[in-house]
């Protein structure tokens, strides 16, 4: 986002260098994705959820944000979010619904860069998860109860999702 917004004092704006870091960054994203398309968290070969999660939604950003021309190895990336989206679509998370809103948000984008309708139905079934465990008073739960902080990572997920796909369901949660 430094890299592609011009604003009063930022240096990163078009910089070379922030560039070279963006590429290496992205290289070393795709040497620790495991061979099914997960990431692991803290453990060798664990394939989270939440890490598998998070960074396909970061990854699947920055291609957004930057394009194919800024990225070295675009194609191969997006290759490699498709992995990712094939695994998000064989697991689920309802415990932390923060992880779930993170694959929604993920799968989303992995639709809108390969195309693949797919993944943008498998994003609106998780979604229908979320809408369905949503308390009365408005939060969802993070490992049996509401958590401020983790509440604030959903909305922040949730919020990134209406601005790109407009769904009436999100604007309602």
């Amino acid at each position: 986002l430094l890299y592609s917004h011009d604003f009063p004092g930022n240096i990163y704006y078009n910089s070379k260098k922030m560039l070279e870091w963006i590429n290496a960054s992205l290289a070393f994203a795709l040497s620790i994705q495991n061979q099914d398309g997960s990431f692991n968290e803290w453990y060798l070969n664990e394939r989270s959820y939440v890490a598998t999660s998070f960074v396909s939604a970061a990854l699947a950003e920055t291609l957004t944000a930057l394009g194919q021309e800024k990225i070295r190895d675009y194609k191969k990336i997006l290759g490699r979010l498709e992995k990712a989206a094939d695994w998000l679509d064989g697991h689920t998370e309802e415990l932390v619904f923060n992880q779930l809103a993170g694959s929604v948000l993920a799968l989303a984008k992995i639709a809108r860069l390969t195309g693949n309708e797919k993944y943008g139905a498998v994003s609106r079934n998780k979604l229908t998860i979320i809408e369905n465990n949503q308390s009365v008073e408005g939060w969802w739960s993070e490992y049996g109860g509401p958590d401020m902080g983790y509440l604030s990572l959903m909305i922040d997920y949730l919020a990134k999702y209406y601005l790109m796909e407009r769904s009436d369901n999100v604007l309602t949660m």
